[in-house]
């Protein structure tokens, strides 16, 4: 596997390479560079498959929506399947917690606090698809990152989950891509910081705190964390 792409490469350079008194190089080049769009295609294509085999297609019969932008519909969803019962994983509305859990995050798949429960609630029933769940937990993250690749918050509670067992690579993969989209928030830079002190990366905790403290947020505890680990550090300007 680990030779394949220079063999490709040496390929394409040798049809590339005109061969004397060979009338037929532009058709062979012209006719592999077809070959090799059609392969991209099919790869992606597959790709597409495997994630919509592995954790389902995000259609659904109510929705998909967006729970940052399309209120009234999700207001709907909540009503009959989300509410404090349900968030707090006390018990289901229509059924099981999972099953109302599932219904949430079908019809909306990057709805953050549904995700949280049933996060919460695999790790109640110790196991990563809880009983009534049509997925995994880690299924529910790919699906809700699927619908809405840019949805920061989603990124930092997958991030939080992927810490919490020890896949430390992966959660500040996570982080980084918030932080490639752009931060105007300080909540943002604050619960950043947070995961990066969970995760050990006391330096990065420290960046985010100190921007997310000179944008004016008030909550302390990041910063006792830094000072009770011995890396807090004030701001020149501070």
């Amino acid at each position: 596997m680990g030779t394949a792409p220079n063999a490709i490469h040496m390929n394409i350079e040798n049809i590339h390479r005109p061969l004397e008194g060979d009338a037929s190089t532009p058709m062979l080049t012209k006719t592999f560079k077809s070959a090799l769009c059609f392969l991209a295609l099919l790869s992606a294509t597959v790709s597409v498959q495997a994630q919509n085999e592995t954790c389902g297609p995000l259609t659904n019969a109510y929705g998909p929506f967006n729970y940052r932008t399309q209120y009234e519909q999700i207001k709907v969803v909540e009503a009959f399947h989300f509410n404090a019962d349900v968030a707090n994983l006390r018990r289901g509305m229509t059924g099981s917690m999972a099953s109302d859990l599932d219904y949430t995050l079908r019809a909306s798949p990057n709805h953050s606090k549904a995700l949280i429960a049933m996060m919460r609630l695999a790790e109640r029933q110790k196991t990563e698809k809880p009983v009534g769940s049509s997925y995994s937990v880690e299924c529910w993250f790919d699906r809700s990152l699927r619908f809405s690749p840019n949805d920061a918050i989603v990124r930092m509670i997958f991030a939080d989950y992927l810490g919490k067992r020890n896949r430390k690579a992966e959660a500040i993969q996570q982080l980084d891509k918030v932080i490639e989209q752009g931060i105007d928030s300080p909540l943002t830079h604050y619960n950043l910081g947070l995961i990066f002190v969970d995760l050990g990366e006391f330096d990065r905790a420290l960046e985010q705190a100190q921007v997310a403290y000179e944008m004016g947020i008030q909550q302390p505890t990041l910063k006792a964390r830094l000072q009770a680990a011995g890396k807090w550090q004030e701001t020149p300007s501070q």
